[in-house]
């Protein structure tokens, strides 16, 4: 019988406990691949497989069969079909004038809606790009999904990635972590680590349907990890903290905090960075990690200087350490690469130059 839904942890006590051996996950995972192989062993003439690439603008888990066939037939591309809409086949679609639609949305009490005492870096960059969802989802709390809807796949890898990197590069006992010392606890820690947070915050990932994609995930986080450690390495950074809380009055013109002694707390902005490192001379360094498939918007985001979110977190480390000399950064992954723009070593890193280098931080704060 099918344990899917068991931890390792639980199939371990069942046979310690009960000497009940469940079927392994290699053979759940053998199963699985032979299921989705059936069309291959009863095909006698030809087999046309119809896959697509991407979905809802994300790429797809590939079938094992075309990850088969892509390792063992080197002309792959000379049996592949794309079909495409042909010119004479497209239909020109009337432009539709909204002209009774206002350009602007006004809500009667609106008097009755509270702002928060605080914002975070990543709620004020919602509030800049997505003004409306912001209002429906912080404000009036409006979400399209229950408290009880279970996360997806994509954002559960990203919350079990930052899980992870936290284990294995936060200082330990205070201080800062090294790469040597990070080198060490990958090569030991990793395995343990990876099935502790998966059990923890990875249960859509233990689910049957996704287990081939749970296998990938563990081999790109892996990869991810070893990336980022070079990049360490490279540009003789060490990591100060993980998941850091940090806070800053930056007079946004929200409510004011009050304390349960009744005093004004003076910040009106928080947050937590995913990293926080210093370089050779001390200086302040920050990395946000992202798991994503859409490497391109990010890049964009620091191209034209639209990144709010590292901005804000620039300055608040600023706040913070007093130091004016800082750099920021995105690492996304499973791509397991580093883009700023400013300058780092190494041939996973990226500098981008943005159009401009306006203050957009102190742009915002004369918006509020």
């Amino acid at each position: 019988q099918e344990c899917a839904f068991l931890y390792p942890s639980e199939k371990a006590e069942l046979v310690k406990q009960k000497y009940m051996h469940p079927w392994t996950e290699d053979a759940e995972n053998n199963y699985h691949e032979q299921v989705m192989m059936t069309p291959l062993r009863m095909t006698s003439g030809q087999l046309i497989l119809v896959v697509r690439e991407r979905m809802g603008g994300e790429q797809t888990l590939k079938h094992p069969l075309i990850v088969r066939l892509e390792q063992q037939i080197e002309n792959i591309e000379d049996f592949v079909v794309r079909p495409s809409i042909g010119v004479k086949d497209r239909y020109k679609v009337e432009t539709v004038k909204n002209g009774g639609v206002a350009a602007e949305l006004h809500f009667d009490n609106s008097d009755k809606i509270q702002w928060p005492d605080h914002l975070s870096p990543t709620s004020i960059g919602t509030l800049a790009e997505y003004p409306f969802d912001y209002m429906m989802e912080h404000l009036l709390v409006i979400t399209n999904d229950g408290k009880a809807k279970m996360a997806d796949a994509r954002t559960t890898k990203g919350n079990v990635a930052h899980a992870v990197i936290e284990e294995l590069f936060a200082p330990r006992n205070g201080g800062y972590s090294t790469p040597k010392e990070i080198e060490t606890r990958i090569q030991n820690e990793y395995e343990k680590v990876y099935l502790k947070v998966l059990e923890a915050k990875g249960a859509v990932l233990q689910l049957a349907e996704n287990k081939l994609a749970e296998k990938l995930f563990h081999e790109q986080l892996r990869s991810c990890l070893n990336t980022l450690l070079e990049i360490l390495k490279e540009n003789e950074l060490k990591v100060t903290g993980c998941e850091s809380y940090v806070e800053c009055q930056m007079d946004l013109g929200l409510p004011k905090a009050i304390d349960k002694e009744g005093n004004i707390k003076n910040r009106d902005m928080v947050g937590t960075i995913d990293m926080t490192l210093e370089d050779e001379d001390r200086h302040p360094v920050v990395f946000d990690f992202k798991w994503t498939t859409w490497a391109k918007g990010y890049q964009d985001k620091l191209s034209e200087n639209r990144s709010v979110q590292l901005e804000f977190y620039r300055m608040m480390l600023g706040c913070e350490k007093k130091d004016e000399e800082k750099r920021v950064a995105y690492f996304l992954m499973p791509e397991a690469r580093l883009y700023s723009q400013e300058e780092f070593k190494g041939r996973n890193c990226h500098q981008l130059t943005p159009d401009n280098r306006d203050n957009i931080v102190e742009q915002l704060k004369q918006s509020a």
